[in-house]
């Protein structure tokens, strides 16, 4: 049996799986952000603002991946005790 932790994981994994699936397939801003990936030039010649969208995707990239650093480091059982001996061999 998985421990709870991993359920866990792998239940937010398969929501935010589920969420972008639905927001790239069939929200506004993801299909102006499927365009802009496909083709920047026809998308500005469509009225899309291409930068507002490569600053939309530069920030849904950082949220997810802050994301799954979280939930790693939840199943990994990691802990902060690790840095202190890290910045104590980077002394002069």
């Amino acid at each position: 049996m998985l421990p709870p932790v991993q359920l866990v994981g792998a239940g937010v994994s398969i929501v935010f799986l589920a969420a972008f699936t639905w927001f790239f397939l069939k929200s506004r801003i993801g299909i102006a952000m499927r365009a802009v990936a496909d083709s920047q030039q026809v998308a500005m010649a469509m009225g899309i603002d291409v930068r507002r969208y490569f600053a939309l995707a530069w920030a849904m990239a950082g949220i997810v991946s802050a994301l799954g650093g979280v939930v790693w480091g939840r199943c990994s059982a990691s802990t902060t005790s690790w840095h202190w001996s890290a910045s104590r061999s980077f002394r002069w």
